[in-house]
């Protein structure tokens, strides 16, 4: 776990090659997936429904975002949707392999 969160932070800290804005999705992604892997794990005892409904709850956490986004007047945009299902599924695949 802790190992998790130092990257995490690294990821949050890096501006070389990424834009911040997919940065923040990334890590947005990962934070939302984190939280609803343990709660739905500690509550079903299931790894695997943890597994879909963490990842799940990335893609919508970045859906909503997006059209959050859309109806303040700005564009859907597919990168930014992308960059949060992947943070949501780094975090889960890791979660899941340990």
């Amino acid at each position: 776990m802790k190992t998790i969160l130092i990257f995490l932070l690294f990821t949050t800290m890096s501006y070389s090659q990424i834009e911040y804005d997919k940065v923040q999705h990334f890590s947005a992604g990962a934070i939302f997936s984190t939280t609803s892997y343990w709660v739905v794990r500690d509550i079903t005892q299931n790894k695997s429904k943890a597994f879909w409904v963490s990842i799940g709850t990335g893609v919508v956490a970045g859906t909503f975002n997006e059209l959050f986004d859309v109806s303040q007047g700005y564009r859907f945009d597919w990168a930014d949707l992308g960059a949060t299902v992947l943070g949501s599924l780094t975090v889960t695949l890791i979660y899941d392999i340990l």
